[in-house]
């Protein structure tokens, strides 16, 4: 597979030979339009050339030439299906070449090539989604890749318990879960977890009460 350097967000005047994104290869850089976009030439998987945009590329938003589009019909034009949206969510916030999760990626967490080359393979391994509401969640083990074995449909109460009883944080010496620590500060453990998510660090994640409560910091003493 190509390499992956990291690309930072909006930095699309550069050389992607190097990279492949989904089933993409770029192979010739084409013309800077007068929206100030970056157009590449790429390869797909499928043999056939495709030009877009580099910036829609890198993001997820485009992953073929279309023929997955051809193959598993969850995409037409700009309507999607509520599966391929969530195979999509899932790949933007694994890739290496976006800052957009930071939490994912310090972490180590990547899709597994299976899934990242195609849809129609998630599709086959995962079934559709059961209801709107559903999500992808890591499980049984919640630090661990999306890949066959390890991924479920779950509803968000139970991608919410999943997350929170496998997520260890170290803080002030101790190593306790999302929901303990959340017991110990008095805070929500989903409050912690979008924070986390959101690329805050454990210490400020712990400390910052919210702001209806009048109190701009708690300090969390360890246990006695």
């Amino acid at each position: 597979m190509a390499s992956t350097q990291r690309i930072k967000k909006g930095d699309y005047d550069q050389d992607y030979r190097e990279h492949r994104f989904g089933k993409l290869k770029p192979i010739t850089f084409l013309k800077k339009d007068a929206e100030g976009l970056t157009w590449w030439r790429f390869l797909c998987d499928c043999g056939k050339e495709h030009d877009a945009p580099v910036s829609r590329v890198v993001r997820g938003d485009t992953r073929s030439c279309g023929c997955l589009v051809l193959k598993h019909g969850h995409l037409k034009g700009n309507d999607s299906t509520g599966t391929y949206r969530s195979w999509k969510a899932m790949l933007r916030r694994c890739n290496p070449d976006a800052s957009d999760h930071p939490y994912y990626q310090e972490r180590g967490i990547k899709v597994c090539e299976r899934w990242q080359r195609s849809f129609a393979a998630f599709l086959e391994d995962m079934g559709e989604k059961p209801t709107p509401r559903h999500q992808v969640d890591r499980f049984p083990d919640a630090a661990g890749n999306y890949e066959p074995g390890n991924v479920r449909w779950a509803t968000p109460k139970e991608n919410s318990r999943n997350r929170c009883s496998s997520h260890y944080l170290e803080f002030n010496g101790e190593r306790l879960t999302i929901v303990e620590w959340a017991e110990r500060t008095g805070l929500l453990h989903t409050t912690i977890s979008k924070r986390l998510q959101h690329g805050w660090s454990i210490e400020k994640a712990l400390t910052t009460m919210p702001k209806e409560d009048g109190r701009r910091k708690r300090k969390v003493e360890p246990a006695a």
